[in-house]
């Protein structure tokens, strides 16, 4: 079981690396449905709707931060773009939230940084990529790229 676990993993951050090479509009569809999806199912498995732990493996739990950091930086730069000022004030927000979110723990635990975010409910985590996620896809529907 451990070594099929690897194996999604090691497909799903190949998938990453290609995205790259698709136009901006489906890559965004594309981010907003994966953290979308990073936040929904564990969500589930929290309430016991789904029996799936997508966060057990060490290298899919990589492959999600290093999604959710990419998704944050996206959203960031969009959002600073953005004419619409609900959407641009959200999305640099969400933007920024996830990227601090994410790194701070992330660099914390490896000594790169002195100070960490105090724990809180995963809950939180899910609400933000399942945010970050829409915001994401109404970004990629409304741009003209």
């Amino acid at each position: 079981m451990v070594l099929f676990n690897d194996v999604i993993a090691v497909v799903f951050l190949v998938g990453l690396v290609l995205i790259g090479a698709i136009p901006l509009k489906p890559q965004r569809i594309i981010y907003g449905i994966m953290i979308f999806i990073f936040g929904i199912i564990p969500l589930l498995s929290l309430f016991k709707i789904v029996e799936l732990d997508i966060y057990t493996n060490s290298l899919f739990k990589f492959a999600t931060i290093f999604t959710v950091m990419i998704v944050g930086q996206v959203l960031f730069t969009e959002g600073i773009k953005e004419e619409n000022i609900l959407l641009k004030i959200l999305s640099t927000i969400f933007g920024l939230v996830i990227i601090l979110v994410t790194m701070i723990p992330w660099m914390a635990q490896y000594g790169a940084i002195g100070f960490s975010i105090p724990t809180y409910t995963p809950i939180i985590d899910f609400a933000i990529y399942i945010s970050s996620g829409v915001l994401t896809m109404v970004g990629a529907f409304k741009a003209n790229m």
